[in-house]
């Protein structure tokens, strides 16, 4: 498991745009943005 479904509901909520603003939600720390931070956002703005 990378993400909870309550950080991956946060994540579609919030949408973040960078690095920082995903590093804002509960469950993304450090390791998980050096890990998928950019992926994760390049989706989310893929879908948004």
């Amino acid at each position: 498991v990378v993400f909870t479904d309550a950080t991956l509901i946060a994540i579609a909520e919030q949408l973040p745009e960078n690095a920082e603003a995903l590093s804002a939600i509960p469950g993304v720390g450090p390791a998980k943005i050096e890990s998928y931070g950019d992926e994760v956002v390049r989706m989310v703005r893929s879908r948004a």
